[in-house]
């Protein structure tokens, strides 16, 4: 029997997600790009293969620009996030931005908390290149406890704290070594 004869073939294995896992409390995000993907929208994947949009959303690139110190090595990880638009009730196809949701975190951070006493509206250039804090979760399949990626947690979004301006302080007038000697 030669070598050629023991030859086994395996079956491809499904490919599994290459989305990375982060578990990062405080983590300050930054939104790299953002694009409204409404309902029945056309999808054209790398391979070639379409798929067609169901629930409207946004759909962000986040990339994690500061971490505690012991989680220092995920700065620069980035991943795919989308806010999707809830719907107003189970089954009617409308749907609304809301509070209580991930995409009305993002709509208060930017707007205020007062943002709803008009229509609130998210327009995704107003999305890219904010910056804001958040935890980082494991991201599950719908209905599975199968880990996926990462989600940002949206009952933890909060804008980046207000950076104090340093008071001018004027140099001193040091006397030069001639003047001393």
């Amino acid at each position: 029997m030669t070598s050629l004869d023991r030859l086994i073939t395996k079956k491809a294995k499904k490919k599994e997600s290459t989305a990375p896992v982060l578990t990062i409390n405080d983590a300050v995000v930054k939104v790299l790009s953002a694009e409204l993907l409404r309902e029945g929208d056309v999808i054209t994947k790398k391979d070639g293969s379409t798929f067609t949009i169901d629930k409207p959303h946004i759909a962000c690139e986040m990339e994690v620009v500061d971490a505690p110190k012991r989680k220092r090595g995920d700065v620069g990880t980035t991943w795919y996030e989308k806010f999707y638009y809830p719907e107003t009730r189970k089954g009617s196809g409308e749907y609304e931005n809301r509070q209580g949701t991930k995409i009305g975190a993002l709509t208060e951070l930017i707007h205020g908390e007062d943002c709803w006493d008009d229509e609130a509206v998210l327009d995704p250039d107003d999305l890219e290149g904010l910056t804001f804090i958040c935890n980082l979760v494991p991201k599950t399949e719908v209905g599975n406890t199968k880990v996926i990626g990462t989600r940002i947690d949206h009952e933890s979004v909060e804008p980046l704290p207000e950076e104090e301006e340093e008071p001018e302080i004027e140099a001193p007038d040091f006397p030069t070594i001639a003047e001393e000697a």
